[in-house]
């Protein structure tokens, strides 16, 4: 289907509205028999000249290929058109646009614009929605477009880690035993969520460096931190967090430095991760968000963007435990 008469600052608006992965229930000539335009056509009314020029199909259903290596994926998605813009639109919410040949700012020459974005309204999760093959193969290298046409890089698109996500949704919750109905593709576009995905893949890969920040807690604000206060122990914390439906509570094990001042722990410099479970928690989450509980009187310390925030302590029933290297030779200290 193409809306012919839009103007072009009204384009975006009227392709956001269009281009969603809600299907017309039945063809566009039955419904204009019966003179019930479709929600989606009633939607962009204000965002034409006059009357609602359309051309073409209601939509159409096309196959798109994607290949990467030696592998092939072939998918149904909807064709839809908006003046000069061309949608691919996935039972998932993902969606691909690619528009005619535009001139550039200079005018020298015509090109393509090609974008992606993920749709949560009509969208299904990722069982039911059938395309789980194709989302795993949108990877680095990969090459897409409708069947019959030449293949475009889906970096073209800025795509290229999505399918990556789609196989760390699969093998987190599998490990976890864990259902992936009712986790949608759009779920990334959640920083809670992706940030949590990001942490438990961190956390199940056992060998690497652990995910645990550093930290000084109590120092004057302008007490430098000095190398010399840093000992070697070991400690074992929980972090708790989040996954749609399903709390979490991960232990993580491993080797670090404790930052000592005046007799006391003040931080740690965690360093490596060698022995980390995973299980289902009925323990109250707050945010969801993916959250380390150090010591009972210190605050939490929560993972996520790019800085280390700090919640109110709480005592709970979780909390880390840790033990000072020099505790083997005598020495009495230890925070646990």
């Amino acid at each position: 289907m193409s809306i012919v008469n839009a103007t072009a600052d009204r384009h975006e608006a009227l392709a956001t509205a269009m281009f969603r992965p809600i299907p017309f229930a039945q063809g566009f000539g039955e419904v204009l028999a019966r003179h019930q335009p479709h929600a989606a056509l009633l939607s962009v009314g204000d965002l034409v000249e006059g009357a609602l020029w359309v051309a073409g199909e209601a939509e159409s259903e096309v196959t798109l290929q994607i290949e990467h290596g030696d592998d092939q994926v072939l998918s149904t998605f909807l064709l839809r058109r908006v003046r000069d813009e061309r949608a691919y639109i996935g039972a998932s919410g993902l969606v691909l646009r690619i528009t005619d040949a535009r001139a550039s700012e200079s005018r020298r020459k015509h090109v393509h614009h090609l974008s992606w974005s993920v749709e949560q309204e009509g969208a299904k999760d990722l069982v039911t929605c059938g395309q789980l093959a194709f989302l795993r193969m949108l990877r680095l290298g990969a090459t897409l477009n409708e069947e019959g046409r030449t293949l475009i890089p889906i970096e073209r698109f800025g795509l290229g880690s999505l399918g990556r996500s789609i196989e760390a949704f699969e093998r987190i919750f599998a490990h976890l035993g864990l259902p992936l109905s009712g986790v949608m593709l759009s779920d990334l576009a959640d920083e809670t969520f992706a940030c949590n995905l990001g942490v438990l893949e961190a956390i199940l890969d056992v060998g690497s460096r652990s995910v645990l920040p550093t930290f000084v807690l109590g120092l004057d604000e302008d007490q430098e931190i000095s190398e010399e206060g840093w000992e070697p122990c070991i400690y074992r914390v929980p972090i708790t967090l989040q996954m749609k439906q399903h709390g979490l509570l991960a232990w993580v094990e491993g080797a670090a430095d404790a930052y000592v001042h005046d007799g006391s722990i003040r931080g740690f410099r965690f360093l490596t991760k060698e022995k980390a479970e995973v299980a289902a928690t009925d323990i109250p989450i707050e945010d969801g968000r993916a959250t380390v509980h150090v010591h009972p009187g210190w605050p939490r310390l929560i993972i996520g963007g790019e800085t280390l925030t700090t919640g109110e302590p709480r005592g709970g029933p979780v909390h880390g435990h840790f033990s000072l290297a020099a505790n083997a030779e005598g020495h009495e200290r230890t925070e646990s």
